[in-house]
């Protein structure tokens, strides 16, 4: 029996590797999901190239035009909310985004590490 694929919003803040990943997985059959949009933290990301690339909806939410988390927040959750997807993958996203109640427990975040103890460079 063949299910619906889940759809998902990939949120990223980078090259976007993790995108391409499931992009990949998604082309070979290995993962049974349907990739409805991604949203990237800021302009000029390699993640943001990637989804043009393979032809995803795909948008920009610059935390930095934002007065506060809030408004931010809401500027993401707004672009998910018209997808109609039934769970984010935060890709390495790296902006604190609050969380609308409608999303609990529908959002897995995949980032290799632990913020902020071990964020790298700049972290």
């Amino acid at each position: 029996m063949i299910s619906s694929p889940l759809r998902i919003a990939v949120l990223l803040s980078g090259s976007g590797r993790t995108l391409q990943n499931l992009t990949d997985l998604r082309a070979t059959g290995e993962l049974n999901i349907e990739i409805r949009t991604v949203v990237a933290s800021r302009p000029n990301l390699g993640g943001t190239e990637r989804a043009a690339a393979a032809r995803l909806d795909h948008h920009v939410v610059d935390r930095r035009a934002f007065a506060d988390v809030h408004e931010f927040s809401d500027g993401v959750f707004s672009i998910v909310d018209r997808a109609g997807v039934d769970l984010i993958c935060m890709a390495g996203w790296l902006s604190l985004l609050i969380i609308p109640d409608r999303y609990a427990g529908r959002i897995m975040n995949i980032h290799p590490s632990l913020l902020p103890s071990f964020g790298g460079r700049g972290m």
